[in-house]
């Protein structure tokens, strides 16, 4: 007999506020993250629909084809945009200020779309299906980039919204219930500088005011996490010859939406439709984009246009070009006259083979790397940040203390990448588990949560499942708990051991290489950083390491200091993490050449 069931979604919490009854007989989850996952046990005799993406080499082959996607679909928005609003800009214009909403799109539905296809193909003719979704009648639309990204990470009723359309295109059956927290569409742009943003931009336009020496670029945004003075002197460093602007102004206008003209499809030619994915943009994506890429452009550029924003040939970045909506406008908008330049920020560039550097290589004219290249328009620099820490940095470290740093990932996929992604980052709590249950107990733990609380509850479940206490760490700064740590492990590959092994403190990693894959060019490295020791593949293998090298007081200092690790530490952080007492000089000199480049090609 054919039954029928519910399938959850979303937060399971929320389904049950409204009175819809579900049990195990009657229930299957889409996915672990339909649960709050410190009462998972609550929910153990239910079932839960396997995570589809456990076949890393299916999860690389979505990774490119959605980079062949993202390229088709950019296309055919720049020229629906255009015609819509009788607009004139180039694919160039649309690259710069959509890319990274883009490939966040794309990439998250992509990861509905197949996971509710498969779902579907699974339980065909084995059930009748209900899915059952938290949604309201509205279509929420988001204000830009970073309004998407909060909504997709941490809003249920958001990714309601992103199933329902997936459901609808396959025209399965669906039940509505109502929501709690509904969401409100946001028809204001409207910011607000606070006091620090106010004066600092009024010191910069002061300085920029005063002295009369020509320009050779504009920092924006440079990612100077540990001082906040490091702008100022390479504004004095430079002898005032670089702009500081960070494009952040007070804003408050009206935003209009076009429901008409977001109901149309994007693709002029069916032959361009490749397949059913491409289908299901086709007909959505429109609906989906944020409204100041879409109805609003115009008010934006008429609002910088009015704006007195001093002119420079090149403009240096280190994330701007993320979530800064003005300076995106702005490059966009100037593009054939100017140069710019991406600097790296974080740990994966250069050494993961996932890391969406594709999409940063055709927004910057030139990429300032941490010292390695592979690319024609990638130059080898070094890390900034790392540069300034290691300035100031003072090493105290404190016997038998060994500083844990957690990471943590969004419940749902919303980038494909070489990391733990979705259902698949409860591995890494069982590493982590494993590592702390295996190591012995004269160790002196101190636990450095993750700053973002993304629902997996990693301390609290692994404080329930291990046998030893573990401290937490209080410092604000993480700078200070490097400075008594006398070992720092970590459960991931990012910022952290790029700065640990700069500042030559004893640095152990544990990852699952089948998780995070190296590229080619890396692999050498990562193989020498596991002969001494340094990366292991598991949470067990890196506590018996920490045993054998607590069990004897010299073994720890031995190791780290010995002529093998040492040596692979200095390769490593040569070509990935480089260091420079001179940083401001050097990035001053780079940025000084791109200018005179750009003006040697104007005269001839």
């Amino acid at each position: 007999m054919i039954t029928t069931k519910y399938v959850i979604c979303n937060n399971v919490k929320k389904i049950e506020m409204n009175d819809i009854l579900i049990n195990e007989k009657n229930t299957i989850f889409l996915g672990k993250w339909c649960v709050s996952y410190n009462e998972i046990k609550k929910y153990k005799n239910f079932e839960f629909f396997d995570f589809i993406w456990k076949d890393r080499k299916k999860y690389e082959e979505a990774y490119w084809y959605l980079l062949n996607v993202f390229e088709d679909i950019l296309e055919a928005l720049y020229r629906k945009i255009n015609s819509s609003y009788n607009l004139s800009f180039d694919k160039t214009f649309y690259r710069i200020i959509l890319s990274t909403w883009l490939i966040h799109y794309i990439h998250q539905i992509y990861d509905k779309f197949i996971t509710i296809k498969k779902f579907t193909l699974y339980y065909k003719g084995k059930e009748n299906i209900n899915f059952v979704f938290l949604i309201d009648n509205n279509n929420y639309i988001p204000l830009n980039y970073q309004d998407f990204i909060n909504k997709i990470i941490f809003n249920e009723s958001y990714n309601a919204q992103q199933y329902h359309k997936v459901i609808n295109y396959f025209n399965l059956e669906k039940k509505f219930i109502t929501i709690i927290d509904k969401k409100r569409q946001q028809v204001t742009f409207n910011y607000s500088q606070n006091f620090f943003n106010k004066l600092k931009n009024k010191c910069y336009h002061f300085f920029n005011f005063i002295n009369k020496n020509e320009k050779i670029a504009t920092i924006v945004n440079p990612y100077f996490l540990y001082s906040k003075t490091n702008d100022l002197k390479l504004l004095f460093k430079s002898n005032f010859r670089v702009i500081l602007n960070d494009f952040d102004f007070n804003v408050n206008f009206d935003l209009k939406i076009c429901k008409e003209k977001r109901n149309q499809t994007i693709f002029e030619n069916p032959e361009d439709i490749k397949d059913d994915f491409y289908d299901f943009l086709n007909q959505n994506i429109l609906q989906e984009i944020p409204l100041i890429y879409f109805e609003n452009i115009n008010k934006i550029i008429n609002f910088l246009n009015k704006q007195k924003i001093p002119k420079t040939k090149v403009y240096y970045t280190a994330n701007a070009h993320y979530s800064n909506d003005f300076f995106k406008f702005y490059i966009a908008m100037n593009k054939k006259n100017i140069k710019t330049v991406i600097s790296q920020h974080g740990g994966v560039n250069g050494t993961h083979l996932l890391s969406l550097e594709e999409i940063d290589h055709k927004l910057a004219d030139y990429i300032f790397t941490f010292g390695w290249k592979e690319r024609v328009n990638e130059i080898p620099m070094y890390s900034f940040n790392i540069s300034t820490l290691i300035k100031k940095f003072k090493y105290k470290p404190k016997k038998n203390n060994l500083l844990f740093i957690s990471t943590a990932a969004p419940r749902r996929i919303f980038r494909f990448y070489s990391c733990y992604s979705g259902d698949e980052f409860e591995n890494l709590i069982f590493q982590t588990i494993d590592f702390f249950n295996f190591l012995d107990e004269k160790i002196n733990i101190i636990y450095r949560k993750y700053p973002v609380h993304l629902g997996w509850f990693t301390e609290e479940i692994i404080q329930n499942n291990i046998n030893k206490k573990i401290k937490f760490d209080r410092n604000k700064k993480i700078i200070e708990s490097y400075k008594n740590a006398e070992i720092v492990v970590s459960n991931y590959l990012g910022s952290t051991y790029l700065e640990t092994l700069s500042l030559n403190i004893p640095t152990i990693i544990f990852c699952d290489e089948k998780i995070t894959k190296f590229r080619k060019s890396a692999q050498d490295i990562y193989e020498k950083l596991k002969k001494v020791n340094i990366l292991h593949n598991d949470g067990k293998s890196a506590a018996q390491f920490l045993n054998y090298l607590y069990n004897n007081k010299n073994n720890l200092y031995e190791w780290w200091n010995s002529y093998s690790t040492q040596k692979v530490r200095l390769e490593f952080v040569n070509r990935y993490s480089n260091v420079t007492d001179s940083w401001y000089e050097e990035i001053i000199l780079k940025l000084k050449d791109i200018s005179n480049e750009i003006n040697s090609f104007k005269t001839t």
